[in-house]
């Protein structure tokens, strides 16, 4: 059972790691503009014309396929499977299989993931299909698309944590600013001043967005340590030795309390946690090993150790 979760797990891992390559090569089949001549020339071979029959039949025959099954087939299969499982997301079998498509999500959104697939098809279909309306209304259309996505990215929160929230709401907040910018540069009526004050706004933007970025890292880079690699944070992020001293303590009380998260953690791979309780007389090594051949073994829910 162990072996076949981790097969499902990498197979899904390898297929949304490709979705985007695969869908892009897909939509390059559909990708033409006009020439001198009148006629369509495909984007990634202008030796090819478009919507000959030739063209016609590889694109109907191969691309068009390929875009059903991989661009709109795989999220909605994903999406059925973790439906199904969406009252009981937490079990470990079904973390070990899906984890990686909900992970990071609040329980409500599981099948955000999908959404933000679903976006970013949409916005390259825009300009791949709509290649011959003018490039106003192509960016328009986008930014009509980034509109509708930030109204109900700050209307579901999916994220599970504020800085990702507040992430992904600003990166859609910026693209916004940097469409509706790039807008003035289409016009042959804009004057050099201007172009200059508009691209200083698109870049101040994009600047604010990478500070923000870098603020969000800063703040979660330590709970991450904290919680996963609790000697790393003990090292690099408390600066004196009172803190060093109040967080051995609070470790300590953990287990002493049965915290079920610090047991399963000195229990796998809390090292530093457990050979610091260890040393302090805390707990025992037949203990400490019992409690962790017990966790392991998904039994025993006791709340307490016994030195």
């Amino acid at each position: 059972s162990g072996v076949r979760d981790k097969f499902i797990t990498t197979i899904i891992i390898l297929l949304f790691m490709s979705h985007p390559n695969v869908v892009k090569s897909m939509f390059s089949a559909f990708s033409c503009k006009e020439l001198g001549d009148g006629n369509a020339y495909l984007n990634a071979d202008l030796e090819i014309e478009c919507w000959t029959s030739n063209h016609l039949a590889w694109a109907f025959a191969v691309a068009a396929p390929a875009l059903i099954v991989w661009g709109v087939g795989i999220p909605v299969a994903a999406w059925i499977m973790m439906a199904k499982h969406r009252n009981n997301l937490e079990a470990p079998e079904v973390k070990a299989k899906y984890g990686f498509l909900f992970i990071g999500y609040r329980a409500k959104a599981y099948y955000w993931e999908m959404i933000i697939l679903y976006r970013k098809i949409a916005m390259a279909s825009i300009s791949v299909f709509l290649y011959s309306i003018p490039r106003p209304i192509q960016a328009l259309i986008i930014f009509g698309v980034i509109g509708f996505a930030l109204y109900y990215q700050e209307k579901a929160l999916p994220f599970d944590k504020k800085e990702l929230n507040e992430m992904e709401s600003r990166s859609l907040i910026v693209s916004a600013i940097t469409i509706y910018c790039g807008l003035y540069y289409l016009s042959s009526t804009v004057d050099t001043l201007s172009r200059w004050l508009l691209f200083l706004i698109i870049v101040l933007a994009n600047v604010y967005f990478l500070v923000l970025w870098v603020t969000c890292m800063t703040r979660t880079i330590p709970e991450y340590l904290k919680q996963k690699r609790p000697s790393c944070y003990r090292r690099w992020c408390l600066s004196t030795q009172e803190q060093r001293e109040a967080f051995d303590e609070q470790l300590k009380q953990l287990a002493r309390d049965g915290d079920e998260d610090a047991l399963s953690a000195l229990g796998k791979k809390g090292t530093f946690a457990k050979s610091l309780l260890l040393q302090s007389g805390t707990i025992s090594t037949r203990t400490l090993n019992t409690r962790r051949e017990t966790i392991e073994d998904g039994g025993d829910d006791s709340p307490s150790l016994q030195a």
